[in-house]
């Protein structure tokens, strides 16, 4: 047990490394890129799943009840002058012996009912989520749509127990952008972990508690400390935030306070050094950031700290070494 745990925290680390933590900061779960020159009177939906049932309804009215299995189904309803709202929800089938794909519905603002015309939000969820909601708000005025808000919520459960996820997004005051957004996570038992508000993409406040409950960490006027603890209350993951971004050392850990990783951000970019550790305190991987991207030499070492390997990289790019750098380290 404890070398496979070992081993799914290697593994967690390297996502964090080269993708980011899921700290707050990140991307709205409703990305519409809107043009102010454009218009656009329909909406068109693509919907892709062998995993979940999804239901759209435009201003109330059903526009689709897609069931799949796979393939592409399209969809389209024309927008009217005013608020409209747009309502999806994914529902996960039964288990499935194989691995399905993420389901995926993406939605239109187009100026015609065809496809990949105008802009698109896409909308997906991973495997493990029973159930997931979306309410979308877009003003049309003289056919020029304009974001309004969308709460998204997420449910473990296809019967909707206990509340996993929730994201509120208000347009600025063109409606060409997400403003604000706020979020919270529970857990698996309803108890509240995080609370976070951004703006304009930077964390402006939060709060963090630990799986008893309890305050853990606050940030306040962009500047703190985020954190998250294993349901043991064990601490798993800590990032400073100054001015709203990550700004430090990113640290995540095995448990019982032992460093699993360590990155360097400046003002919300990874720039830097960076660890990975064994679970005997050795280091596992070095190397450095520089502009978000793996640059300079990176090296793999075993247990006992020899040298295994060693790679080249420019601005994110191997140039020299091995091609499978990071599937070996997971394996030795």
């Amino acid at each position: 047990m404890r070398m496979q745990f070992a081993v799914l925290s290697i593994a967690a680390a390297l996502v964090i490394l080269l993708i980011g933590s899921a700290a707050p900061g990140d991307e709205p779960s409703v990305q519409l890129d809107l043009d102010s020159q454009s218009k656009c009177n329909w909406i068109v939906l693509d919907y892709r799943s062998d995993l979940h049932v999804a239901h759209v309804d435009v201003n109330g009215k059903r526009l689709a009840d897609l069931a799949g299995p796979g393939g592409i189904v399209a969809k389209a309803s024309p927008l009217k002058e005013g608020k409209n709202t747009i309502n999806a929800e994914f529902l996960r089938k039964e288990e499935r012996a194989f691995m399905p794909s993420p389901s995926k519905l993406r939605i239109f603002l187009s100026p015609t009912p065809e496809l990949d015309q105008g802009t698109e939000t896409p909308l997906d969820t991973t495997l493990g989520v029973g159930a997931i909601e979306w309410t979308i708000e877009i003003r049309v005025t003289d056919g020029f749509p304009h974001l309004l808000s969308y709460v998204t919520r997420e449910w473990p459960s296809v019967e909707r127990k206990n509340l996993e996820y929730e994201e509120r997004g208000t347009a600025d005051e063109k409606g060409l952008n997400w403003a604000t957004l706020r979020k919270k996570w529970w857990s698996e038992e309803g108890v509240l972990l995080s609370e976070t508000v951004e703006e304009k993409s930077r964390l402006v406040t939060g709060k963090f508690y630990k799986y008893d409950g309890a305050l853990g960490a606050q940030i306040d006027n962009g500047k703190g400390i985020y954190k998250e603890w294993f349901t043991e209350n064990e601490l798993y993951l800590e990032v400073p935030y100054v001015d709203g971004m990550r700004h430090g050392i990113l640290k995540t850990y095995h448990g019982a306070g032992v460093v699993d990783s360590t990155a360097a951000y400046d003002k919300g970019v990874r720039e830097g050094p960076a660890v990975i550790y064994w679970g005997n305190g050795k280091p596992l991987i070095k190397g450095t950031f520089r502009k978000g991207q793996m640059h300079g030499t990176w090296i793999r070492y075993d247990h006992q700290g020899k040298e295994t390997a060693r790679s080249k990289f420019k601005d994110g790019t191997l140039v020299e070494g091995e091609d499978d750098f990071w599937e070996l380290a997971e394996e030795e």
